[in-house]
């Protein structure tokens, strides 16, 4: 029996949610999409580390991406043990849009989703020298401290302390794992 990865309600509603944002497409791309129905992917692996000022300087492959203004937020998942692997979250402007449509769309029973994202959401502009300030709130609650790892994923990108990352990723990049998830996606 293969194990499937498990993933926290809030998780799951984002992952639902950024995978509806994908299925629509980027608005305002000038670029066609990548892939039939969805918008630009946001892919690789970066290193770099945050200033004394909470300041963290944004790759160009992903600035493109994301875009002149974007939104950054609280993100988690849980690894193959079902602990919770917490990193933060940068969306393109459109696709905070429709985020924020299909979060205010839910009913209310499930207003505490929507208070909590938004209440550790803050918009970002990139600086003359391509870095944003990650507000304190957000860098505690990720354990952001010096050390970080931009990662794309797909219609967003994650901001990663390095140990959380080389924790979460290493099992990830078991031979056998990765033959599992391409038997899942049929690949």
């Amino acid at each position: 029996a293969k194990k499937l990865l498990q993933f926290d309600y809030v998780t799951f509603i984002l992952r639902v949610l950024s995978s509806k944002v994908a299925e629509s497409g980027a608005k305002g791309s000038t670029r066609p999409p990548l892939y039939p129905g969805g918008g630009e992917e946001m892919t690789g692996k970066f290193e770099h580390t945050i200033d004394a000022k909470g300041r963290l300087f944004i790759p160009a492959r992903l600035r493109e991406e994301l875009g002149a203004s974007f939104h950054i937020a609280i993100g988690s998942s849980r690894d193959e043990n079902g602990t919770p692997c917490k990193y933060l979250a940068l969306y393109p402007k459109a696709a905070w849009q429709q985020l924020e449509e299909k979060i205010n769309a839910l009913p209310s029973s499930q207003a505490a989703l929507a208070d909590v994202l938004f209440a550790y959401a803050a918009a970002c502009e990139p600086d003359s020298q391509s870095r944003i300030l990650i507000p304190q709130p957000l860098r505690e609650y990720a354990g952001l401290e010096r050390d970080v790892v931009i990662t794309g994923s797909g219609s967003k990108a994650k901001i990663w302390d390095k140990a959380n990352w080389d924790s979460h990723s290493a099992p990830q990049l078991d031979a056998g794992r990765v033959a599992d998830m391409f038997d899942q996606l049929g690949l």
